[in-house]
């Protein structure tokens, strides 16, 4: 049975496959979306008892990391609702967060989520949408893709928050250096891992958006808001292409 320590969680395009295979190289075998999925609870307790498989999605990209039948920890945006599960009482949590508007933007053009007329289509979509109902948000009632994919990023990293308080959590932004993630997974002196943050990433995509490419609106001044409290000066991002990682 996987007996699971941590649990990495975010948004989604953030740095989920390049933390868990982070955290394997360390030899704590870590799944991504391997326990939890787009199918909730449920599922995840019935995958908590057997071998695991890495996603199709992370081996399409990088190939299956895991030669460990069991995990001891689990990297996947799909958490975020079940973080405060009796389940997880005892599990350490990373919050993990990306640049907003790559966040956004990877998620609208290169996954093809929030698409007008199409919403929800995917599984993970359909979690998401049900989920933030749960939470007073009803994203079909947003006509614009990007701002569905902002009212997200916010309230997505929001419940994250709220699940959190009275846990044994780090946040922690993806551009920064990973000591921090050492220190909390125990292992600050090491120097051997894995350490391509493209990991999941199609490299050859060039990313030029910006805020100015969100619609104005009170969802997007909430977006300032909220990356300003995550350190993040969109604002003054430059317009330049940059490489998508």
């Amino acid at each position: 049975m996987n007996s699971i320590n941590y649990i990495i969680t975010g948004t989604g395009r953030c740095g989920t496959v390049y933390l868990a295979r982070l955290l394997t190289s360390l030899g704590i075998p870590c799944g991504h979306e391997s326990i939890f999925t787009c199918y909730g609870i449920d599922e995840a307790i019935v995958r908590l008892k057997k071998p695991i498989i890495v996603s199709v999605r992370s081996k399409e990209y990088d190939n299956n990391w895991l030669t460990d039948r069991y995990i001891e920890a689990e990297s996947s945006y799909l958490s975020a609702p079940l973080l405060n599960h009796p389940l997880l009482e005892n599990v350490k949590i990373i919050h993990l967060v990306r640049d907003p508007i790559r966040v956004i933007f990877s998620l609208c053009n290169e996954f093809g989520y929030f698409r007008i007329g199409k919403f929800p289509f995917f599984c993970e979509e359909k979690f998401i949408h049900e989920q933030m109902l749960e939470h007073g948000v009803d994203l079909k009632e947003i006509d614009d893709p990007y701002l569905r994919g902002t009212l997200f990023y916010i309230k997505w990293n929001e419940m994250i928050e709220k699940k959190c308080v009275g846990k044994n959590v780090l946040f922690h932004r993806i551009e920064d250096e990973i000591q921090p993630i050492l220190d909390f997974i125990e292992q600050p002196k090491a120097t051997q891992y894995f350490s391509d943050k493209r990991a999941n990433t199609k490299r050859h995509c060039i990313f030029n958006n910006t805020i100015h490419d969100i619609p104005d609106s009170e969802i997007k001044d909430q977006l300032i808001e909220k990356s300003n409290q995550y350190g993040y000066n969109v604002l003054n991002q430059p317009k330049a292409p940059r490489m998508l990682f």
